[in-house]
This record gives structure tokens, sequence and C-alpha cells, in this order.
């Protein structure tokens, strides 16, 4: 994310992550600003450890109220190590500008095992979620165990993160920002 910071985008990050534009506009009166009197940030990425997959999936309704100008939510779930060492993590991906932004854009598993059949009910359970938003190890992804595997390469629209900057999208930005997951 160092290479995100070159394209006049400020990223900040403690336990979680926040994304935004600097030359962005303040907030018309009727949205909400955060604790230091800010519009909110473009892009939130929430990263759970112990909180469970539900209540990262449920703060997306907050993240894309009426009162708020976020447009992208990741959430990133961490899950315990099992025994023989192996792991799985899943980032649901949403977007504010989708026909229902309270559903995941897609859902990707970046593991070395298969995810718990528990969490795939979960995410099936979802509303209006496809299965065909959903790639994984066990949906004949390869195992992400390495940096810059292309199946493991999310792409962050640029539209979106430079939403109501009055100059608009810089001249040298590419049409997409990619996470190495």
């Amino acid at each position: 994310m160092f290479n995100w910071n070159l394209h006049k985008l400020d990223v900040m990050g403690k336990t979680d992550i926040t994304v935004n534009t600097r030359d962005r506009q303040q907030p018309p009166q009727r949205q909400v600003i955060n604790a230091t009197s800010n519009s909110y940030s473009i892009m939130v990425i929430e990263i759970g450890s112990t909180e469970s997959l539900n209540s990262l999936h449920e703060l997306v309704t907050g993240y894309f109220s009426s009162h708020t100008n976020i447009q992208i939510y990741l959430a990133i779930k961490l899950f315990s190590r099992y025994r023989d060492c192996t792991f799985a993590l899943l980032v649901l991906f949403y977007r504010c500008d989708q026909l229902n932004p309270t559903v995941p854009c897609f859902v990707k598993s970046f593991e070395t095992t298969n995810l718990h059949i528990s969490i795939t009910r979960f995410l099936l359970n979802i509303l209006n979620f496809s299965a065909n938003y959903l790639t994984s190890v066990g949906c004949g992804q390869v195992t992400c165990d390495s940096p810059n595997l292309p199946d493991y390469q999310l792409a962050i629209p640029t539209d979106l993160l430079f939403d109501n900057v009055p100059t608009g999208i810089p001249n040298d930005t590419p049409d997409d920002f990619f996470l190495d997951l």
C-alpha cells in the first residue's frame, strides 16, 4: 500500500486501515463527520481476529449509511491456525455503487487450506449472495502461499477512491490500485 501514497491517497492504519484522498471536499452538512471533524475515509479496511465474520459483515450497513461518504469497505477475517499449521483468511469486498451494497461483490479466501463448511454456509445464507462471488482453495484456486500471485490481486477502482475530489482523478493514476492478498 506504500505506492498508494504516491497517488494523492493517505493510507493510515493502526489495528484497522483507512484510505482517503488528500484533496477531498468536506461533506455536506447532512453528513456525519468523524471524531476528528473530517469527512469519513473513502475506504475502510476492518481486520478481524477476534470479531466474528457476522459482526464484520454487519458493519457494512453503518459504513454505507446515508450519513457517511465511504465508498469501499473491505473486511478481512483472520481465522485461528489449525493444528497442522495451515490457516485460512477471508476477504469480503463491498462497494457502495452496487445495486445492493450490503452484499459483498466478491469474497476471496486466501489460505493454505479449505474454509470450514460453517463459513461457506454463512456466506451462502447472505441474502442475494451468489456462490459465484466466492473463490478459494476449495473452489479450484491455487494455494496462496507466496506474494504476487495473480489470483490473489485485489483491484480497487480508482474512480471510487477519488470520489468527490474537485480536481478529479490525477492524470498519472492507474485505473485500479492493487492490493496483494
